[in-house]
């Protein structure tokens, strides 16, 4: 059902190619569960073009006989998270973990823009969050604005030499 999934339809992978981060949901009672990551992971490696961070989620923890292959999981898959869609078991520690990944992929930056004003601030509008926008001392836009890393490296290739960048891109979840 899973490889069905991702095989849905022209949308799905263009989908699941513009993804930075990929959940694997696997439901942890399957007794052909090791095949299954294996196949996920066969087609995951033929249909994207390039390698993607993957989070494993291990679901129906509710429903599982034999505790221990959790532990065996977390050998084979660190760090997985396992959950429970039933009771809502794990949701917080998975919610936490999505936060921490979607915090280290997001890029604080402050910028100016030199030329092509439009194009660099609906690119900043429509790719990033823009916390403030003003006027330096010579009257050119001074944004401030968060992207995910995958987001900053187009501006950069798209738009370089159209801004300048004035306060060092940082990550957010950086101290």
């Amino acid at each position: 059902a899973a490889v069905e999934l991702f095989l849905d339809g022209h949308t799905t992978l263009e989908e699941i190619n513009q993804a930075d981060l990929i959940l694997h949901v696997a439901d942890i009672t399957n007794p052909s569960l090791a095949a299954h990551i294996d196949t996920v992971h066969e087609v995951l490696g033929e249909i994207l073009d390039g390698p993607r961070d993957t989070i494993m989620v291990f679901n129906k923890l509710d429903a599982l006989q034999d505790r221990g292959l959790v532990n065996v999981m977390l050998r084979h898959h660190p760090p997985a998270q396992f959950t429970s869609a039933r009771t809502g078991a794990g949701l917080d520690d998975l919610r936490r973990a999505l936060l921490a990944e979607v915090e280290a992929r997001t890029v604080e930056v402050e910028l100016v823009v030199l030329r092509q004003g439009r194009d660099v601030l609906s690119f900043c509008y429509r790719e990033g969050s823009v916390a403030q926008q003003d006027q330096d001392a010579e009257g050119r836009p001074k944004l401030r604005v968060s992207f995910s890393d995958v987001a900053f490296r187009k501006l950069l290739k798209a738009h370089r030499g159209d801004f300048e960048v004035v306060a060092a891109p940082t990550h957010a979840g950086a101290s």
